[in-house]
């Protein structure tokens, strides 16, 4: 379905500032697919070579079957059907927030005429309906200097989707939007992939944004991609970067049993065992993927009896890291992993072994509750 190799460089009069992106990524399925890594790893310089604003890149590019960069063959952006957002404010501002997504819709009807491929998936939704969905109706007469940050941003990633793509590609695309419309566009971005099968591609510094929305993961360092796969895989691996960071955790995919109202706690199957979280009424959904975080995982060799922990899983060892202050363990709960990040004290108190039983204590609240 898409295919990319990529190799940039950038040489500098101060080797200091010399850059080289040397990259490949392949996938088959419409998914949401995350670039995370430091800053001034290449995820951005990679969009854009995606996207065709860097000629100097050596590349092949190719979705669903159609060459779009190889050699001297180089489609212009325009004739690529990608939605691309950057991270730099581009906003027409002369026109306001409604005349900028209608340009975007005249646009995407001349170059799908004059595209190589002009076959382009129809919008889900047409351009009133999506000024409601993203809460921009009662701004759609403003122009860009009327708009606050946020408000800008939704006004982009709706440009973006009337732009008819057939891969989006999205740099930074949550900045400075509030958690609640987050949460609506988080919703929609998914719709986009499961109802009418368009891939996206996005960056993000934000790791609870990965946690919410990626798929699949990949993990850039130094121009190029360090670690990937399906983002709970990756996340279980202990050697992959971010286990060594205090953002360790682990996904699950959880499966709803019932709701209680009184305390507003979700109480769901994983695997055969349950779980206990925090949700609120109009999050309820009837499967669940929910992140926890390593230091938020307690261990005990017997399961404990009058205690406020409402979680209490039965879990083996599977694999053991120890760090200069800490250890990491992988354990294995059915078909699913959890990571937990305990002591060396701990380590050697409870003398911790690859196959031993050992009990997960949760608190509900540090499980991260749905985005939605």
């Amino acid at each position: 379905m898409f295919y990319a190799k990529v190799a940039l460089q950038r040489p500098n009069v101060r080797a200091l500032d010399a850059f080289s992106l040397d990259v490949e990524i392949a996938f088959d399925r419409p998914q949401i697919y995350a670039l995370y890594g430091p800053s001034g790893s290449g995820k951005s310089t990679l969009l854009r070579v995606l996207t065709g604003f860097e000629p100097s890149a050596h590349a092949k590019i190719i979705l669903k079957n159609r060459l779009y960069q190889e050699g001297d063959k180089h489609s212009p952006p325009q004739q690529r059907p990608f939605g691309y957002l950057s991270q730099h404010e581009d906003l027409l501002p002369h026109l306001t927030l409604n005349q900028n997504l209608a340009f975007a819709e005249q646009c995407a009807a001349r170059s799908s005429r004059t595209s190589e491929q002009p076959t382009r998936y129809t919008p889900p939704l047409d351009r009133s309906e999506l000024l409601n969905l993203l809460k921009l109706q009662p701004l759609s007469h403003h122009y860009p200097d009327q708009l606050s940050q946020g408000e800008k941003q939704r006004t982009r990633i709706a440009r973006a989707l009337l732009q008819q793509p057939q891969l989006l590609l999205l740099d930074e695309p949550f900045v400075n939007i509030d958690h609640d419309s987050k949460e609506m566009i988080f919703g929609y971005l998914k719709k986009v992939v499961e109802r009418w099968s368009v891939p996206i591609i996005f960056v993000s510094h934000i790791f609870s944004e990965i946690l919410a929305l990626s798929d699949y993961l990949f993990i850039m360092d130094r121009g190029g991609i360090t670690i990937h796969g399906e983002t709970a895989t990756v996340l279980s691996d202990l050697n992959n970067p971010i286990n060594s960071t205090h953002l360790a955790s682990s996904l699950l995919d959880v499966t709803h049993i019932q709701y209680d109202t009184t305390h507003q706690l979700v109480e769901a199957a994983l695997e055969d065992q349950t779980l206990l979280f925090h949700a609120s009424p109009e999050h309820i959904q009837t499967t669940y993927r929910i992140a926890i975080y390593a230091h938020a995982i307690s261990l005990s060799l017997e399961k404990p009896h009058a205690c406020s922990i409402l979680n209490t899983l039965k879990a083996t060892v599977i694999d053991i890291e120890q760090d200069t202050l800490d250890a990491l363990i992988k354990l294995k709960i059915g078909r699913q992993y959890l990571i937990s990040r305990i002591t060396l004290r701990s380590l050697e108190t409870l003398n911790l072994t690859v196959g031993q039983t050992v009990f997960a204590l949760i608190k509900s609240v540090a499980i991260t509750p749905p985005a939605f």
